[in-house]
């Protein structure tokens, strides 16, 4: 390999790391209330942020993260040096994040209601600090020589770029299994999805499986990284990627290090370590499918042209209400007949709970519902639909309600109700007066899950978990006492219901979702259902049971007729699912997590100061970026960004090569209070001409010194279907500007203050993934600057811009339409256009300018090309444009009145694509203009990239 080529890659890989830095940089976790109280507990590897009264949670959690870090890098030699833990209480959406800019994990403390036999924490613990040993594997060799230069996200910058999604999120699911008497490792429902369409659909590509596709569900990473994560220890031992990651570390510079790395330690390709190991799958999951004896059902749904789900199953008179979403389509409810024919009731917006249910002609599930301004706190909101009256109402307001099941006359809601303490409350709240009627705290458990009424609605059932797994718990209404009902350990069970003498439940006892009844007299368990994959839901009326059947092509809906309970199978003739690759991880790590022998450290809680904490300095280097268009000049940048997420600085320098100039900045903005605050200072040396007596040009140089202070207020207002906000602002700019000394002319005014306010409001409906654009909404933008204390004439520019969503002729087709205007009064400062000119040219400067853009566009193709893993080509849309601008000046004593008129028509080619397999798709524009006016044609080319997918 010459020198050349070498230094060639490196530069490349500095350029694109660079701009992968000004990216995220801007990346934030969100903001808490700025009302919380922030405390912390410090041990030797952690520092645990959290809110006050949450002492008793973060405790807990310290001592998690301590046996963590002891068992966490056995297969991969890593010592991570302390880093941060922000535990946030009022996000109700389970999930954590591991990030690195600065270094810290994000852990949203609110367990799921689909959660598996394990305590939450200690799920999150596991797999957010195998990430932590991930990328610290890579702060080695050459990779943290690199790192020296450019700070913590030039690791971060390695991590995201060159180790694949399935591998960094399938290994952290392999720790979590493998540490655990759980896990996901040992769920049926997380094996189905990849089973289903191996069985089904056989192996898809490399390049599609894992960055997946518009036209066929694929199984995420988790699903994919965990098999091939498992089967590569499996067959080429614990160090196997452990050997690949180094490889990584050491030589960054190489286009393919991962896989390079892979070929070194077992002599197999990424590509060829793919197949094998899904060809392996998929023949052992075959043979699995021989030994099941399938039950007998009737399906009712119709299929579908693309993946389709139908969930949560209701019966309602002659019929099932159900929750309908997809590929295809945004999430819904639907009202299906026996023969399959649906009916649409209403779009709804996104849940947590995996519950409906419907009473008294009344359907009852919840949605999340944001904060107007804080993106760390959202709600969990009851909503109501009446079917005879069509309409839909919120039964509660800023709450945390979950799985929420209404009783048969519609007059009471059962609901998982969580503190901001985490703790857990079975509460039934009054329909008509929306009033909480009794509260009952459930104790020794770590999560309440799905609790249904029983049949004479004087029992709860519901299922919890603890340190011993999973049981099912009654709660009786009259005597107000909780028993343990049934105790499966570490099997997964979930959604209990009980009718006089049995208790349904799914279980997971066979390695596939079913349905199970217990007998509540003698307490014997017996198999209802058998299907090839797995059920995820089920109602059941009289002697007829509805289920959710997975299939390749998502969930189906299929009715069974119970038989004579005798007729069934007991659990004890059944052959129990043995997890292969759980059990070969788990003997591989030779640990389980657990503190039932062992007491827990009481660590010194100490308050945690914003103030000081606002400067968090991680990452620097030898450029200057442009996150906004990702231009890189040479320079130097230091980036700050606090562990809250609410303070961010920037500073610089950069050298201009065409100006020959610099440019010196600082940047820094607050989002820790209700209104977010900016400041901008900029110093910049410039170059200009100017005529001297003779009117010859003469080159001189000045400098400009930049003040900018900012107050903005983003409120997002979303709701169920509608995505809306608006945000209002306001902007100083004070502009200096002064010539070098030796130049015989200076600036008329050199000192300029401009003010602008600004409005943006926007409502629009939720896109499905093949939606081009929304189907229905609107945008709308106002701008207003002047120059209120400049000495000569003062300028202004008003500017009023709004775009309009509506459906094409087809599905996934739509238009966009663009109106724009804009007045401008000339004076000793004049400011550039607001509205869009159009497509092509640059508008000239008018002091009334008015606009229309109108673009159609529809999905051309879903190709799912893989070109010889240089490029997979995912989706091509087309789109039709025709554009329209006016623009007037005023006659003067120099010129006569203007009133020009601009055309524009064309097409517009947008493909999106993956090159070397880099997570991050590539998005590139190819337009053909004509105008009619001028009969001239023009073509443009744009590329960008969006790096949000390395997320």
């Amino acid at each position: 390999m010459t020198l050349r080529f070498l230094l060639l890659r490196f530069f490349l890989l500095i350029f694109l790391l660079s701009c992968f830095n000004g990216y995220t940089q801007l990346y934030s976790s969100g903001q808490d209330p700025a009302s919380v109280k922030w405390m912390q507990i410090k041990t030797e590897k952690f520092q645990i942020i959290f809110h006050k009264g949450f002492e008793k949670q973060a405790q807990y959690f310290a001592n998690t993260m301590d046996e963590v870090y002891q068992y966490a890098t056995k297969s991969l030699k890593a010592n991570p040096r302390s880093i941060s833990i922000i535990l946030h209480s009022q996000n109700i959406i389970p999930n954590g994040v591991t990030a690195w800019a600065p270094r810290r994990i994000d852990v949203y403390t609110v367990s799921p209601q689909n959660t598996y036999a394990e305590n939450w924490f200690k799920q999150l613990a596991v797999h957010e600090y195998r990430h932590v040993v991930q990328i610290e594997r890579l702060h080695e060799g050459f990779a943290k020589a690199l790192a020296g230069i450019f700070g913590e996200q030039l690791t971060g910058g390695l991590f995201g770029t060159f180790l694949p999604n399935w591998f960094i999120e399938g290994d952290a699911v392999v720790a979590e299994t493998a540490l655990s008497n759980s896990g996901r490792g040992r769920l049926p429902s997380f094996e189905m999805l990849l089973r289903a369409q191996l069985l089904e659909k056989g192996i898809y590509s490399y390049e599609k499986a894992v960055h997946g596709s518009f036209k066929d569900f694929i199984p995420n990473e988790y699903h994919l990284g965990y098999y091939l994560v498992s089967y590569g220890r499996e067959k080429y031992g614990i160090d196997f990627w452990d050997q690949a990651m180094a490889n990584v570390a050491r030589n960054p510079i190489a286009i393919k290090p991962f896989s390079s790395g892979m070929k070194k330690a077992a002599g197999i390709s990424k590509r060829e370590f793919y197949l094998e190991s899904l060809n392996h799958l998929k023949e052992k999951w075959a043979r699995e499918l021989k030994d099941v004896s399938l039950v007998p059902f009737q399906k009712i749904s119709s299929d579908n042209k693309y993946y389709t789900n139908y969930r949560l199953p209701c019966v309602y008179n002659e019929g099932i209400i159900l929750q309908k979403s997809g590929i295809d389509q945004t999430k819904e409810l639907v009202l299906m007949d026996k023969n399959g024919i649906e009916k649409k009731l209403l779009n709804i917006g996104p849940s947590l709970s995996q519950s409906l249910s419907v009473g008294n002609d009344i359907v009852c599930w919840a949605e999340i519902i944001p904060d107007a301004r804080w993106s760390n706190r959202n709600f969990s909101e009851i909503k109501l639909y009446n079917l005879k009256t069509k309409q839909k109402r919120s039964l509660t307001k800023k709450s945390r309600y979950f799985a929420p099941k209404i009783n048969r006359n519609g007059n009471r809601v059962l609901a998982v109700e969580v503190n901001l303490y985490n703790q857990f409350f079975l509460t039934i709240i009054d329909v008509k007066t929306a009033n909480v009627i009794e509260r009952f705290k459930i104790q020794n458990a770590s999560a309440v899950l799905h609790p249904a009424w029983s049949e004479d609605e004087n029992e709860i059932i519901f299922t919890t978990v603890s340190e011993q797994g999973k049981d099912i718990r009654v709660l009786n209404l009259n005597s107000k006492e909780t028993d343990i009902f049934y105790r499966s350990g570490y099997i997964d069970i979930s959604k209990a219901s009980a009718s006089k003498n049995y208790v349904y439940f799914i279980g997971a006892y066979t390695g596939i979702d079913n349905v199970y009844l217990m007998n509540r007299k003698t307490g014997e368990v017996r198999l209802l259902t058998s299907v090839k994959y797995g059920i995820g839901d089920y109602a059941i009326k009289d002697q007829e049971l509805y289920i959710s059947n997975y299939t390749a092509d998502g969930y189906e809906i299929a009715t069974q007729t119970i038989p004579d309970k005798n007729s069934l199978r007991r659990l004890s003739e059944l052959k129990q699912k043995k997890y292969h690759y759980a059990d070969i991880i788990k003997k591989q790590e030779n640990h389980i997590l657990s503190f039932d022998k062992k007491p827990l450290k009481n660590y010194e809680v100490t308050k945690y100061s914003k103030f000081s904490n606002l400067f968090n300095v991680h990452s620097w280097g030898p450029v200057s970026v442009n996150a906004d268009d990702y231009e890189v000049k040479p320079g130097f940048t230091l980036m700050a960004q606090n562990k809250l997420s609410s303070a961010f600085t920037t500073l610089g320098y950069e050298y201009d090569l065409n100006d020959k100039a610099g440019r010196y900045f600082l940047d820094f903005e607050y989002r820790g209070w209700y209104p977010v605050l900016n400041t901008e200072l900029e110093y910049i040396k410039k170059r200009g001409q100017y005529r001297d007596t003779l009117n010859n040009l003469n080159p001189f140089t000045y400098h400009e010194f930049n003040t900018e202070a900012g107050i903005s207020l983003p409120l997002n207002l979303s709701r169920g279907n509608i995505m809306s906000g608006i945000k209002p602002g306001m902007k100083f700019i004070n502009s200096n500007q002064k010539v070098d000394d030796g130049y015989p002319i200076k600036f008329t005014e050199s000192n300029v203050q401009i003010f602008n306010y600004d409005f943006t409001a926007y409502t629009y409906k939720r896109k499905s993934l093949k939606d081009v654009y929304p189907e229905w909404g609107g945008i709308f933008v106002f701008n207003y600057y002047h120059t209120p204390y400049t000495k000569l004439e003062k300028g202004n520019l008003t500017s009023y811009e709004s775009v309009i969503y509506v459906p094409g002729l087809f599905n996934h087709h739509g238009i966009k339409l663009y109106g724009g205007y804009q007045k401008r009064q000339f004076g000793a400062y004049n400011f550039g256009n607001e509205v869009d000119f159009v497509r092509g040219l640059v508008a000239p400067a008018y002091e009334n300018l008015y606009s229309f853009r109108g673009t159609y566009k529809f999905p051309l193709a879903y190709p799912d090309w893989d070109l010889n893993s240089f490029m997979y080509l995912k989706r091509i849309n087309l789109g039709m444009f025709f554009d329209y601008a006016n623009g007037k000046l005023a006659a003067t004593e120099n010129h006569p009145a203007i009133n020009e008129n601009y055309y524009a028509t064309g097409l517009e080619l947008n493909v999106r694509a993956h090159f070397l397999s880099f997570v991050a798709p590539v998005d590139m524009r190819f337009r053909g203009i004509y105008y009619p006016d001028t009969k001239k044609t023009g073509f443009e080319f744009t590329i960008s990239v969006d790096f949000t997918a390395v997320y």
